[in-house]
């Protein structure tokens, strides 16, 4: 047998020699044929990019963003365009270390994003994080009990709250903290009844609100867990007993609840009031549904989408918190439940996964753009999955589990944004009218400081609060107060550990307040942090410049930027970072002018914006720092120059800036556009003032508090951007006399009355085509407010009185106007 095989090999190889292919002339004329391959290549490489390619001039970068699709388009001059196209989608995000569904995701303030219990062939009491800095999951430690179906919520101090749930042996009524900073687990105050399925919402005032749930029944009851003392109290009692819904907050800090289960689908909605602890039912949605999403729009209105109802639905609504109705909008691509809705830094709502109606589990995605109502199929999940969670990051990507998503927007750390709308929007008019549309920001009294003071800061805490410390009056202060929107009061607390003026307070991501500089004196470098959960202050780094009259800016990243200021001798263009992980103070790149005096504002992409201030006179000069390539950019200058003013970023991502010095004291105030990079004027403040300070509250109003114009200041005053002035301009013809040609309804904030004056006006009268529309349109232009912006649209039948139009009344509108 071993001679057969050894002859048989024998013989295969000589069978081998004998291919055409190993003949030596064959495999010369191949290995020739090879190398001018390779030769002829390299030549039309070299011609390609190193011969033919174009003289280097001048290159300008645009740089187009978009979602999902980035285009970036390098424009290389005279003559060559190079597109690269940057792709949203979604990439791998790394293996949990336990399978789970049923639970629960939170972004925690570091970025990292905290997974707790679940279940998965068992129910789960284990916790882990996603580290956002290196891609990877880590351990976070065990809870006492396994649970899923559970709530977890981010408090105002950064600890996770869980509540409820249920596992193998009963419904819980158990909850405990996690502590992100040392990563321990601490039982707390037991809920008043044991429940899973509900929602938990953190309240303007730093308190949760736990509603509905299962227990054997629906629940109709609600709760409030106090962080401060640890315990839960009874609150308000749901009209309907319910689980599965969606509990959302509102921008006025009401909690809307939709849909749900009890026996059957829910199409009930009802609004909770925190000052009133009561339940009161609103608007019902088109469809009953569970298993639903709802997510707030930027501007302040509902999506809900999908669910369960009779079969998986497709169908979305939108709520308006303002009239308190229901309107249905384009369906999605694709019907699911047990789905996830996020809502991105540009605005548009990512669905993602769930369950269809054949109960196939879904990976595909899909956008919603509120700007056209409109939903686009998106890249689809490399795992299809249901019950999941997904998680806005702070570099503007969606985890949901095991996934990312990519998208090309500009980062931001909070996930839920509200906006009042600043731009001007038109009203539909009868035919042969005139409407003039003036948006005129409005200002209030509020109630007074304990204490008048000027120089000091003023601080909005994630409670809703707003912290005033320091300031100047009959010397330096180290007192310090809270006003509370909700009864507008104020309430003195602890004091700093040093009194000073002209310095800075900044609200860190833990919730804490950094206060940095300032002036007793002589200018200081000192630094302390304010805990508003014990109301206490506790000194901590110093600055390496002495500084006062200085800004200090609260940037994605954790860190604070401080810039600019005075040292006693001179303006500085120095700036320096403060890191509250290590409590430490870098220096960084300085700005292009110095100054003192001046505002910093955080813009929604990140960058800061720097304007006004003083060096040599009242400065117009306004430049932004980049946080990713560290630079400083000039931007268009301000329409008044002016220094000792305020900056607040609105809720539609404007800038407003008001009052100040320049000469004397201003009222002044304008807007600062971030998308267009301009400066345009708004209404004016009901007092001139400089040394003030402002707060952006929850509701998205600004409270200008105190200040100095000639002697210090107690008053306190409120700024409305979304307040809108309408004029209704009626016009006929001169075949009446001039008195009826035009009927104006007044200036008024209440639509009840435009819509009145419209259904009143009763076209007559004529004898010819054209109308007096000129005379009308001049009304209207007499009629606008100062400092405000203005639209007029013309709804009209017919062509204006002109000379080429003709018509008998032609000369008698002329002589009028």
């Amino acid at each position: 047998m071993q001679y057969n095989s050894l002859n048989s090999e024998h013989i295969t190889e000589n069978n081998r020699s004998s291919k055409w292919w190993h003949h030596r002339h064959i495999q010369v004329i191949c290995i020739t044929l090879i190398i001018l391959t390779v030769i002829l290549i390299t030549i039309c490489l070299i011609l390609k990019f190193v011969i033919l390619v174009p003289n280097k001039s001048e290159t300008t970068t645009i740089t187009t963003t978009t979602s999902p699709l980035t285009i970036i388009t390098t424009t290389t001059l005279p003559s060559t365009t190079t597109t690269t196209a940057q792709h949203s989608g979604w990439t791998y995000g790394g293996r949990m270390l336990g399978e789970r569904y049923y639970h629960t995701a939170s972004v925690l303030a570091n970025g990292n994003v905290l997974i707790i219990g679940g279940y998965y062939g068992g129910y789960r009491s284990t916790a882990e994080f996603y580290d956002l800095s290196t891609g990877t999951w880590k351990f976070a430690g065990s809870m006492k009990d396994a649970r899923y179906r559970h709530t977890a919520s981010i408090l105002m101090n950064g600890k996770v709250l869980i509540a409820g749930g249920s596992n193998s042996s009963t419904y819980l009524s158990s909850a405990l903290l996690y502590d992100p900073i040392t990563g321990n687990w601490t039982a707390t105050g037991n809920m008043n009844n044991s429940r899973n399925s509900h929602t938990a919402s953190l309240l303007i005032n730093g308190k949760v609100l736990v509603t509905g749930g299962i227990h054997g029944l629906a629940l109709n009851s609600s709760e409030l867990y106090d962080p401060t003392t640890g315990t839960w109290t009874t609150t308000g009692s749901l009209n309907y007993a319910r689980f599965y819904h969606t509990a959302s907050i509102l921008t006025n800090g009401k909690v809307l609840v939709t849909g749900g289960l009890n026996n059957d689908a829910l199409n009930s909605a009802e609004l909770y009031d925190p000052s009133t602890e009561t339940w009161t039912i609103t608007g019902r949605m088109n469809s009953e549904r569970y298993y639903h999403t709802a997510s707030i729009l930027t501007d302040g209105k509902v999506l809900v989408t999908g669910g369960y109802y009779a079969g998986t639905l497709n169908d979305a609504e939108l709520y308006d918190p303002s009239t308190e109705t229901w309107t249905i909008v384009s369906r999605m691509k694709n019907a699911r439940e047990g789905h996830t809705a996020s809502l991105l830094t540009d605005g548009k709502v990512l669905v993602a996964g769930g369950k269809n109606g054949n109960y196939d589990y879904l990976n595909s995605s899909e956008l919603y753009d509120p700007s056209t109502g409109t939903w686009a199929m998106t890249y689809s999940m490399n795992h299809a999955r249901c019950y999941h969670t997904a998680s806005v990051l702070t570099n503007g990507k969606v985890l949901s589990e095991t996934t990312t998503i990519t998208t090309t927007t500009s980062p931001l750390t909070i996930i839920t944004t509200t906006s009042s709308l600043t731009t001007i929007t038109t009203t539909t008019t009868l035919v042969s009218t005139t409407t003039t549309t003036a948006q005129q920001s409005k200002w209030s009294n509020t109630s007074n400081l304990n204490q008048a003071r000027s120089g000091h800061t003023a601080s909005v805490l994630g409670n809703g609060k707003v912290l005033v410390s320091g300031g100047y009056k009959s010397g330096a202060q180290t007192s310090a107060e809270l006003y509370d929107p909700s009864t507008d009061t104020w309430k003195t607390t602890s004091n700093m550990t040093y009194a000073r003026y002209h310095h800075t307070a900044t609200v860190l991501t833990n919730g804490k307040v950094l206060v940095s500089g300032g002036t007793n004196d002589s200018a200081l470098n000192t630094a302390e942090l304010y805990d508003p959960s014990t109301g206490t202050w506790t000194t901590t780094g110093n600055m390496n410049y002495v500084r006062y009259y200085h800004t200090s800016s609260l940037l994605t990243n954790g860190k604070v930027l401080v810039t600019g200021g005075d040292t006693n001798v001179r303006a500085l263009n120095t700036t320096e970072l403060y890191d509250p992980s290590t409590e430490t103070w870098t220096t960084t790149t300085n700005m292009n002018y110095p100054r003192r005096y001046h505002t910093a504002s955080i813009l929604t992409d990140g960058k800061v914006l720097v304007a006004g201030g003083d060096s040599d006179g009242a400065g117009n000069i306004a430049e932004f720092y980049d946080l990713s390539s560290g630079t400083w950019t000039i931007t268009d200058t301000m329409v008044n120059g002016r220094y000792f003013h305020i900056a607040a970023v609105l809720t539609n991502g404007k800038v407003l800036v008001s009052g100040g010095f320049n000469a004397g004291a201003l009222n002044k105030a304008e807007l600062y556009d971030p998308l267009t990079r301009t400066w345009t004027s708004t209404n004016r403040m009901n007092y001139a003032r400089y040394h003030l300070r402002a707060s952006v509250l929850t509701n998205g109003k600004v409270l200008v508090t105190g200040g100095n114009a000639g002697r210090d200041l107690n008053s306190a005053e409120l700024y409305d951007p979304s307040t809108e002035t309408w004029i209704i301009t009626g016009y006929r013809d001169y075949d009446q006399p001039v008195r009826k040609v035009t009927d104006f309804s007044g200036y008024t904030t209440d639509m009840n009355k435009i819509s009145t004056f419209l259904k009143n006006l009763r076209p007559d009268g004529g004898g010819d085509t054209p109308e007096a529309t000129k005379t009308a349109l001049n009304k209207a232009l007499d009629m606008n407010l100062v400092d405000s912006n203005t639209v007029v649209v013309i709804y009209t039948d017919a062509p204006p009185h002109h000379q080429t139009t003709g018509g008998s009344y032609w000369n008698l509108e002329k002589q009028y106007i």
